[in-house]
């Protein structure tokens, strides 16, 4: 998110999402009334929505007047993140990100938005061994070497503490393996 700050493509939603409501489908879990669970929900979106033109700016995380998210950022093209998680992603940007200190408010902001945008396994994501399926690669693997794989590539950047650490390591130089197959 560092390389796009203020400088994000957008996913632009066809109609706008109310905040509160939204919030509201993340916290239906919760224990307590319903008028209770309507003024958190509320508050939430209060939090965020004070926020918008900072969210704007630097994240084009657009919201309007009304309270309504028009947009969020798109991290990786062609990649547009399960909008399942939607709800309870505009809760924990209230509840998660410290909007009082600039660097914590932008690695928190980061993080949630990370986090949303994460593949979550789920059993039925699962194919099956005597599944009749075609064999054709699931839309998870296509993404996957399509998207995210090119996208690793382009724009890694290990810090030598990953290098250090062995998190990272280079398993193949292609130049090398040229030099040792023209000796073949």
């Amino acid at each position: 998110m560092i390389n796009n700050f203020a400088n994000f493509n957008v996913i632009k939603f066809s109609s706008p999402l109310y905040l509160p409501e939204l919030i509201s489908m993340a916290i239906d879990e919760m224990e307590g009334n319903d008028e209770e669970k309507a003024q958190i929900a509320k508050t939430a979106a209060d939090v965020v929505d004070s926020k918008k033109a900072m969210l704007n700016d630097y994240f084009s995380t657009e919201i309007d007047d009304n309270e309504n998210l028009l947009s969020i950022p798109l991290l990786l093209d062609n990649y547009v993140p399960d909008v399942a998680g939607l709800p309870s992603y505009a809760l924990s940007l209230a509840t998660e990100v410290n909007w009082d200190e600039e660097t914590p408010c932008f690695r928190n902001f980061c993080t949630q938005t990370a986090s949303f945008y994460t593949y979550e396994w789920k059993k039925e994501n699962v194919v099956e061994e005597d599944d009749d399926s075609d064999d054709k690669p699931s839309k998870w693997a296509w993404t996957l070497e399509h998207v995210l794989y090119p996208a690793i590539k382009k724009n890694l950047l290990p810090s030598k503490k990953l290098f250090n650490d062995r998190a990272v390591l280079q398993i193949a130089s292609l130049p090398q393996l040229y030099k040792v197959f023209e000796r073949c």
